[in-house]
C-alpha cells in the first residue's frame, strides 16, 4: 500500500486511513496493529505535521450470494478481531498525537449488525453504509479544520 499512497502523503493536512478487513480470518490482531503502526509511522516521517484519521475496521456480515455463505464461526471470529483491533487502536490514539481514531458505531447497535449499511457480499458498504463512514469521518475533519478558540 505505500508504493500508491507514499508519493501522496506530504501535500496533505490530513491522511485518512480506512483500511479493509479482507486478511482478518487470517492475520492476528497483533500483526494488524504492526501494520497500522508501521503505516502511521511512515506518514508522520514523510509528512511530520499532518493529522492521521484511523477509521475504525467495520464488520463484517453474512455474503448472501448463492454459495457464498460464511460460517457463523467464522464471521464470529472476523468481527471479534475487527472489535479487538478498533478498541486497541481507540485506546493507542490517545498517546500518539496528531492520530486520531473514527468509529462506525451506527454498524452494530445494541449488538446487532445493521445489514442495511453491507452490501449482499457483507464486505462491503452499501451505499448508506458509505455515506455514514463519510459523514463519520467529515464531522472528524471538519472538527479539525476549526481554528482554535
Amino acid at each position: 500500500m505505500w508504493g500508491v499512497i507514499g508519493h501522496r502523503v506530504p501535500d496533505y493536512r490530513i491522511v485518512v486511513l480506512h483500511i479493509g478487513a479482507n486478511n482478518l480470518w487470517n492475520d492476528t490482531p497483533a500483526d494488524v496493529l504492526t501494520h497500522y503502526q508501521s503505516l502511521v509511522e511512515s506518514i508522520l516521517r514523510l509528512n511530520p505535521t499532518c493529522q492521521i484519521l484511523l477509521s475504525g475496521l467495520l464488520p463484517r456480515g453474512q455474503d448472501m450470494f448463492p454459495g457464498k455463505m460464511k460460517s457463523m464461526r467464522f464471521l464470529s471470529l472476523v468481527n471479534r478481531k475487527a472489535s479487538y483491533i478498533n478498541n486497541k487502536l481507540r485506546i493507542i490514539v490517545q498517546s500518539v498525537p496528531r492520530v486520531t481514531y473514527v468509529a462506525h458505531r451506527s454498524f452494530v447497535v445494541d449488538g446487532k449488525l445493521q445489514r442495511l449499511l453491507l452490501s449482499k457480499d457483507g464486505l462491503h458498504p452499501t451505499r448508506d453504509g458509505a455515506t455514514t463512514v463519510v459523514r463519520n469521518l467529515g464531522a472528524e475533519i471538519r472538527r479539525l479544520r476549526r481554528p482554535p478558540i
